[in-house]
């Protein structure tokens, strides 16, 4: 018999505790107001996503027509549609900011660095690299007691480690957005299952290979004993993506080389890759989606690709040809138009994002109501390297202190550091400048 006693709460980081160590978070549920005193009732939390595309626009076919609510949809910018009213298309945002050779903030591998941070990198051929702290472990230092992961860093390329004879600068500064420290940038993982048992606590290749949900079904089934009729639909709902997102990394793992199980033991194994580009980059945003959605992390990165990335989007249009190739269009026609075609395909990616976070709901509100996920890149004109006016999304409402749905062009010159320090303030963090920015934009809300 059901007990919904209300005097029993659920805590929103509660996670279902299984055999092996393994846990399972949870969604939101109705069930974590019982007992509650609504004064005392956390908001929903906020989190911060980040969507990086590599290698510039094409700078012809991605700014709207007009501003406000009332902007006409660029070619490149049409996915948005889908979801217009969730997003801001901000212009004339930069890291342009002239520092000189010896500490580049453009260019493939140091723009790509300096992305997320915008001071610059230290000009090095070297090891001996060195940027900033970057907005997004700024707001996951500040979140950091409050969730399993203080943050996800998510990418879908092997790193490169040589020296770029062009730009005279080491590759390692086009492995990462991420910097925890202003010498130490974070490693991403590209492996779908990894990032999956990251979250979830299963190792794949050792001990037990049940689903993580089979894992947890003792736990499972004593919760859904305890919570009302909505809570065990969101819950069966929730527990039928986690089954599912499994189902298809597992089918990519049967579908490689066997490794042999004494090269396994002891060691972290390699999982199956996806069999397309596309694959992945669904695989890597189902799994974003569940980071959020299980309140296990909320600050998550994800790179598209690595600096002067040369992935081949003719899977998309025979048009299309290797992304860096086509970057480097030298104002080529049949180049710029197979450029434009991977960039709208990206911007889809990111809708495709957004789409899954709308759609999850807690409270009155969905999960992207209470977010705050930026698409970028580090350079305008991949031809040019130049890094004024960016091209930069913003979607969500930071639980409310956005208003989203418009374009908005702000002066020529205006710096993306300030965007990345209103962000920060809408996290909660109570500071007045994030590196090179000069004001908040008081625009977005």
């Amino acid at each position: 018999m059901q007990t919904n006693l209300r005097n029993w709460t659920l805590n929103r980081r509660t996670v279902l505790k299984g055999l092996g160590g393994v846990t399972l978070g949870l969604p939101w549920m109705e069930t974590m107001l019982w007992g509650a005193d609504k004064k005392a009732i956390d908001k929903n939390p906020l989190r911060l996503g980040v969507i990086y595309q590599p290698n510039g626009i094409n700078p012809y076919e991605w700014t709207p027509q007009g501003t406000g609510a009332d902007y006409k949809t660029s070619k490149t910018l049409r996915p948005l549609e889908a979801i217009r009213s969730e997003v801001l298309i901000l212009s004339n945002l930069n890291h342009d900011l002239k520092k000189g050779r010896d500490r580049p903030t453009s260019g493939h591998y140091g723009g790509t660095s300096n992305f997320l941070v915008g001071n610059g990198v230290k000009r090095s051929m070297g090891s001996d690299i060195q940027c900033g702290v970057s907005v997004d472990q700024m707001a996951a230092l500040h979140m950091a007691d409050q969730t399993l992961l203080p943050s996800l860093e998510l990418s879908t390329e092997a790193e490169w480690t040589g020296v770029d004879s062009g730009e005279r600068i080491t590759q390692l500064y086009g492995n990462s957005i991420s910097w925890l420290t202003p010498s130490t940038p974070l490693a991403r993982e590209r492996y779908p299952r990894l990032a999956f048992d990251r979250l979830f606590g299963k190792t794949t290749g050792l001990g037990d290979t049940r689903s993580v949900i089979d894992l947890t079904l003792d736990s499972i089934n004593g919760l859904m004993k305890k919570v009302n009729q909505d809570d065990r639909h969101r819950l069966d709902e929730y527990l039928t993506s986690v089954r599912s997102l499994e189902k298809k990394l597992e089918f990519n793992e049967k579908n490689q080389r066997p490794v042999s199980a004494s090269l396994l033991k002891g060691r972290i194994p390699e999982p199956g890759k996806a069999k397309s580009h596309d694959e992945h980059l669904s695989r890597m945003i189902d799994i974003m989606t569940l980071a959020f959605q299980t309140d296990r992390t909320r600050v998550a990165t994800f790179m598209m690709g690595r600096s002067s990335s040369g992935i081949d989007f003719s899977f998309v249009d025979k048009k299309c040809g290797g992304l860096h190739g086509m970057a480097h269009h030298a104002e080529i026609k049949e180049k710029l138009d197979g450029y434009q075609i991977a960039n709208q395909y990206t911007v889809k990616k990111y809708v495709e994002f957004l789409q899954k976070l709308h759609a999850i709901k807690e409270g009155d509100k969905s999960i992207l109501d209470n977010s705050m996920i930026l698409y970028g890149n580090n350079m305008r004109d991949g031809n040019s390297h130049t890094s004024a006016n960016l091209p930069i999304l913003l979607a969500g409402r930071a639980g409310g202190q956005i208003n989203p749905g418009r374009h908005i062009e702000y002066p020529e010159n205006t710096r993306l550091c300030n965007l990345y320090l209103t962000m920060l303030k809408n996290f909660g963090l109570n500071i007045d400048q994030f590196n090179e920015s000069t004001g908040i934009l008081p625009e977005l809300g």
